[in-house]
């Protein structure tokens, strides 16, 4: 045998779920309970060497004609034989793209040198959305932080009540019969917020509320995580459309997202429309009128609509039931919360107010500097956002 009859061969290794990435090893929904995942920040390669060891061995990770990762392999592994490594992701600068991940043009080289001779062995690697396609994230393991691209597709749901005089039921009540009003609460109501504003107040409040600090246990190590979050209007790989409504001298409207049809319960979640109500001047809520001024408009919309985003993400990373019971906090027909004394919850004073969660009093539905998403539902976000292999 020539001693130039050395050869070399790289394929992946698919044995579920060594062919599923998970940034960061986020823990299934159902791993919760035992603080253990079966999950992997890798996958796996098998690389041949045949015939003869070689004095060299190299892999190049490409995306067409970008280096995304290039390393010598360690010396063991340019004996005869089948070899494994392990790659989690990262390029050569410490950071991981899912949008990289997934591209069309990534390819696996393997490169064998022995004497003056070169062997070569290529493949394509297919990743795609393991989870969903409307969530993309960038880590930067250098300086522990997450960048979450969340793809939104919102549209235009129209105007209620725009030009209109205030009811007149509204004067005949007891409370407003004799009040004395400024002209702007008597007048016809003008809309005072476009579609563009409204879009823009969603985005601020879904990144406002679904960034925040995480902490992940791996290796019996503790490290800290940033996770900033920026959604981003698109029509491809997006959420299912949002349309976002203005209403006024009306009954309130409540906004709605039963997302994506997944099971029976989100099949009949879904003969509501999915949309975020910005309710604004005269309301009727329960039978009572109130006037919502635009401070108090804002405040309730950016709430709804980092809300109803929010479902989207439990129920894809959870259960239909997780999101549509408020993480347990409510009921699941009626959407109320639940008693206290069934196992409901009092609004939190001076701690973190659960974006997720239904309370019982306080300022419940109000978007304060207090109110984001909790630690479990943030991290679910990179879950979601894990790539599949073939």
């Amino acid at each position: 045998m020539s001693r130039m009859d050395f050869d070399v061969e790289v394929k992946l290794l698919k044995t579920s779920p060594d062919t599923i990435l998970t940034p960061l090893c986020i823990p299934d929904f159902r791993e919760l309970k035992s603080n253990t995942t079966k999950n992997k920040d890798f996958i796996t390669f098998e690389i041949q060497v045949k015939n003869q060891p070689v004095d060299k061995l190299f892999i190049n990770i490409s995306d067409g004609d970008l280096p995304v990762f290039q390393s010598e392999l360690l010396p063991n592994m340019r004996q005869v034989g089948t070899h494994t490594w392990d790659w989690d992701g990262y390029n050569q600068a410490g950071i991981l793209d899912t949008k990289i991940l997934k591209s069309s043009h990534l390819r696996v080289t393997v490169t064998a040198k022995k004497d003056s001779a070169t062997k070569l062995s290529t493949i394509s690697l297919k990743g795609e959305p393991a989870q969903e396609d409307w969530v993309d994230v960038k880590i930067d393991r250098n300086i522990r932080r997450a960048y979450v691209e969340i793809r939104l597709n919102l549209k235009d749901g129209g105007a209620r009540g725009v030009g209109r005089l205030p009811p007149e039921e509204i004067f005949q009540t007891q409370k407003y019969r004799n009040h004395h009003m400024p002209d702007y609460m008597t007048a016809r109501h003008i809309r005072h917020i476009g579609f563009n504003d409204l879009k823009q107040m969603v985005f601020s409040a879904v990144k406002k509320s679904w960034s925040r600090g995480i902490n992940l246990t791996t290796k019996n190590q503790c490290s800290h995580f940033e996770i900033l979050t920026k959604p981003i209007q698109s029509e491809k790989n997006a959420m299912d459309d949002i349309y976002l409504e203005y209403n006024a001298n009306g009954p309130f409207i409540r906004s709605s997202n039963p997302g994506k049809v997944r099971n029976v319960i989100s099949f009949l979640g879904n003969v509501l429309s999915e949309k975020i109500v910005y309710n604004t001047g005269w309301v009727r809520v329960s039978g009572i009128w109130h006037f919502a001024d635009k401070d108090v408009s804002d405040s309730k919309f950016m709430y709804s609509a980092a809300h109803e985003i929010g479902h989207e993400i439990l129920s894809s990373y959870g259960t239909s039931i997780y999101s549509y019971s408020h993480k347990g906090s409510s009921t699941l027909l009626t959407q109320s919360p639940k008693p206290i004394n069934s196992g409901g919850l009092l609004y939190p004073e001076n701690t973190e107010v659960d974006l997720m969660k239904y309370y019982n009093d306080g300022n419940a539905g109000d978007f304060t500097p207090q109110t984001r998403a909790g630690e479990t539902d943030v991290k679910s976000l990179l879950w979601i956002s894990r790539v599949s292999f073939k």
